[in-house]
């Protein structure tokens, strides 16, 4: 299994005033050619895919191109989960019909954490798409007012995860 991990894409970023656009554009040609070459079973993209949570349209339109040729002309599938930058709601439109075409984003927190199953001629393999957890966002979801740091949400989060995998594990040596 080949992967190729990214991250704080920050597109539609202003820089002293500046859109950095072509910069990005440039960027995202030149990682377009790496994957093109590399030829990774999947692609994860994890957070802060926009620098803010309203994008200019310019940033939105790019996102589009380069996920429209990795994902239709490449063929590689995409996991992609959103950012502290990144508007849940916004960036979680139509992930429904876009799995179809190999991108699966998360970008809203939920209590159960589904794995995506991907598989290739070594076997199966599972990814648990976890987006940005606030802490304040975390503690109301899972009701529970003892947590107060990132590091606690984040633990939270993982637990059941971690005991999923354990039991999956000893499971498999039976």
């Amino acid at each position: 299994m080949k992967i190729i991990h990214t991250a704080d894409w920050h597109l539609g970023k202003l820089l002293a005033g500046i859109y950095l656009h072509e910069d990005q554009a440039f960027a995202l040609r030149q990682f377009f050619l790496f994957v093109q070459r590399e030829k990774p079973d999947l692609i994860l993209l994890s957070g802060d895919i926009y620098d803010r949570s309203y994008p200019p349209v310019e940033a939105v339109r790019l996102l589009n191109e380069c996920f429209e040729q990795i994902l239709l002309e490449l063929k590689i599938p995409m996991v992609v989960i959103a950012g502290n930058h990144d508007h849940p709601e916004r960036l979680d439109f139509g992930s429904g019909l876009m799995e179809k075409s190999g991108l699966y984003l998360r970008a809203k927190l939920s209590r159960e954490i589904e794995p995506l199953v991907f598989g290739d001629e070594f076997g199966r393999w599972e990814v648990y798409p976890v987006p940005y957890a606030d802490p304040a966002a975390v503690r109301a979801l899972y009701e529970d007012d003892g947590i107060r740091s990132a590091e606690e949400a984040m633990s939270r989060i993982l637990s059941p995860i971690a005991q999923k995998i354990r039991a999956d594990k000893e499971a498999a040596r039976r």
